[in-house]
């Protein structure tokens, strides 16, 4: 982990792999071997291995989450969002995960069900300002201007924009 907080991914896979070469089940190994080639754009790659990490253990919210966000780098919307589903229902106040379902919904055009995701967040932490921001765009996608505006106003007085 010290070359992975030092920013060095390249030598913290390697790490990583050496540590799975004496624990094939050793989760954070593989969870955190798939963060570092993400953080290389090696989405495939760590997709791979956060699938393995939920293999072991299918109870990680933040291994669905993290795959997830793979996936979009990939341009995966539908499977994204049944990852961001798998870690909502495991930790139902997970505010990432219902904005990144949210953007991932607006991506393939799916406004209200943005919508719906970012308005569930907002209900967790209600001081958010960027998930005010982003409920405005879909709002504003389904001509819902004045929904839109109010949301975005929202979102300035919070500083966001």
């Amino acid at each position: 982990l010290a070359k992975f907080s030092l920013s060095d991914y390249e030598e913290a896979i390697d790490d990583f792999s050496v540590a799975l070469e004496i624990d094939s089940k050793f989760i954070s190994a593989f969870y955190n071997r798939g963060i570092a080639k993400n953080l290389l754009s090696g989405y495939v790659g760590a997709i791979e291995d956060i699938s393995q990490a939920i293999e072991i253990d299918p109870n990680i919210p933040e291994a669905y989450y993290s795959r997830g966000r793979n996936k979009i780098e990939l341009g995966d919307y539908y499977g994204a969002i049944l990852d961001y589903d798998k870690a909502i229902e495991l930790n139902p106040d997970y505010i990432e995960a219902y904005n990144s379902r949210g953007r991932a919904k607006h991506n393939i055009t799916e406004y209200a069900g943005a919508i719906l995701d970012y308005s569930k967040a907002i209900k967790i932490d209600p001081d958010n300002a960027e998930l005010y921001y982003n409920r405005g765009i879909s709002k504003f996608e389904l001509g819902e201007k004045d929904g839109a505006y109010s949301d975005w106003k929202v979102a300035g007085e919070q500083g966001y924009i």
